[in-house]
């Protein structure tokens, strides 16, 4: 009798959010690496999409709680590589809370966009830009070089900002590709740029800044206890190396990992010019402001976040696998670390040959050296499922952010901080036919051991349940646990590693629409309930 209740009710079901924790207890600056990049791509069939109004095929990608941008730049090195392009273009929406994390990743694309073209590609110079930009986007401190080229950006994006004509305006490198769903968010970012160009932020010494990472969240942290982390930190990725769960390349040194997590939860990130062999003078840096998330210079950055993190933790290319993939001569020597540094600084050159080449191939393709893809970028501050909300119920809005249908939407961890049932149901009304929701779990281990469990302690029934009531199919996972009965186990993709092994914690669902269910979807409402933008 419950259950018939249960499915009459079920088209009145309302994909309203209701947090399960205070956003208050949760505010953390994600400026890096909170969760695996991501290639937003991979799930889309390249046949499939096809944009009515060009004949191209120009997926639609949702990226809800987006945080920074490595996963774009990543998706663009995976499927526009020369000769290998799946597509036509892709059109990038990207939605997040915090005004800063959007207002960073604009600067970092800006700087990306303005890289030495390939075909004039001088080493050292591309080098140097490189080294920037890994500056801007990990560092504590920047060198006067890093300072010059962030000062530069945001004068010149402040500059751009000051309307929309201005923004759209031929001069602006960014303006053919970026697009601010609205005037608000386009204030919002603008005045993060000036705060953080003007340096009226109330900041204390670097020294300060790493031991006060989440202080109001988490408490004062100790040296001692920045090293406890880093060593339980290789010690993780060392044992899954030794696991053979990647087998492509030779486990660096367990010793020279050590060595070098210790000196980063000590010291922060290193500069790579000594990596990069850029002759540069040591002279006095000054803090990165763009790590502050608001100008009373509380230092909310997650303590936890590592740059390391954000990529592949072993990864080696050599000039002739290079050249197989499609990077031409002129690139070869600015793209590669020598073997040496892979011995000596195994993390920073994993990482820092990764970021070259993503970043490399992205300025390629946002300058058009690869052809004309239709590349864009759609950038919106806001709450997640109120966004998609938005879209839902107001048709003009839905008509500026890719007719408000996507072929894939990532909602990052956002299950871990809003309610579970209330993201599925708000973003699932945005999926194309076949189109897939990618949602992880960081803390599931608070909840459930079991997949089906878990799932059951969320929504409040059987997950088998869930075609029938919510209109909705969980139809893989992957990660350590998983339930045969109901989540079919999907091999753990590598950028799902490091993180799987060294917060030994993650758990990926992939969602999909049901046809044949009573569940029906809330149409959209003809009348707005959000003002227009």
């Amino acid at each position: 009798v419950c259950l018939g209740l249960i499915i009459m009710e079920a088209p009145k079901l309302q994909p309203y959010p209701v947090c399960r924790y205070c956003y208050a207890d949760y505010l953390v600056y994600y400026a890096y690496c909170s969760t695996p990049v991501e290639d937003y791509l991979e799930s889309v069939h390249a046949t499939v999409v096809t944009t009515v109004e060009s004949n191209k095929n120009v997926p639609s990608v949702l990226a809800l709680a987006c945080g920074d941008i490595r996963s774009c730049f990543f998706t663009l090195w995976k499927n526009f590589t020369p000769g290998e392009a799946r597509f036509d273009g892709v059109r990038f929406v990207l939605n997040d809370k915090s005004a800063a994390i959007l207002a960073r990743n604009l600067v970092l694309l800006y700087l990306t966009l303005k890289m030495p073209a390939s075909e004039r590609r001088d080493s050292v110079a591309v080098k140097g830009w490189l080294a920037a930009i890994w500056a801007i986007w990990f560092c504590q401190e920047l060198r006067p070089k890093h300072k010059l080229a962030l000062q530069r950006a945001l004068r010149d994006l402040i500059h751009w900002s000051a309307s929309f004509d201005q923004w759209s305006s031929k001069a602006n490198p960014l303006g053919k590709i970026v697009a601010f769903a609205s005037r608000d968010t386009m204030v919002a970012v603008r005045d993060k740029w000036k705060m953080w160009h003007s340096g009226e932020i109330q900041v204390g010494s670097v020294r300060d800044m790493k031991l006060k990472r989440n202080v109001h969240r988490f408490g004062p942290l100790s040296i001692e206890e920045l090293k406890c982390w880093s060593t339980s930190f290789v010690s993780s990725v060392h044992e899954m190396e030794e696991g053979a769960v990647i087998k492509s390349h030779s486990c660096p040194q367990y010793e020279a990992m050590k060595k070098e997590m210790q000196a980063f939860f000590v010291h922060d990130t290193p500069f790579v010019e000594e990596i990069l062999e850029i002759e540069d003078d040591v002279v006095k840096t000054s803090i990165n402001y763009t790590l502050f998330e608001h100008s009373d210079g509380m230092y909310t950055l997650d303590r936890v976040a590592v740059p390391f993190e954000g990529f592949f933790s072993n990864f080696k290319y050599s000039k002739s696998e290079l050249s197989k993939i499609g990077i031409d001569s002129y690139t070869l020597s600015s793209l590669l670390v020598e073997d040496k540094y892979f011995e000596h600084s195994p993390f920073l050159a994993n990482s820092l040959q990764q970021f070259m080449l993503w970043l490399s191939t992205s300025a390629d393709v946002l300058n058009g050296k690869f052809g004309p893809f239709q590349v864009s970028f759609m950038i919106q501050c806001s709450d997640a499922l109120m966004f998609c909300q938005q879209i839902s119920c107001d048709p003009d809005f839905a008509s500026i952010t890719t007719g408000g249908k996507f072929d894939v939407i990532h909602s990052s961890n956002l299950m871990d901080h809003t309610s579970p049932p209330g993201l599925v149901l708000t973003a699932a009304p945005l999926l194309k036919q076949n189109a897939f929701l990618f949602t992880t779990v960081l803390l599931y281990r608070y909840v459930a051991l079991n997949g089906n469990k878990y799932l059951q302690a969320m929504f409040g029934f059987e997950p088998e349940l869930l075609p029938l009531i919510c209109g909705l199919r969980c139809i893989g996972c992957d990660g350590p646990f998983s339930d045969p009965v109901l989540l079919k186990p999907m091999p753990m993709t590598q950028n799902h590693l490091l993180f799987h092994f060294s917060r030994n914690c993650i758990k990926r669902l992939v969602w999909q629409k049901v046809t044949n269910t009573p569940y029906m979807f809330p149409p959209p409402s003809k009348s707005s309930v959000f003002a227009k933008a």
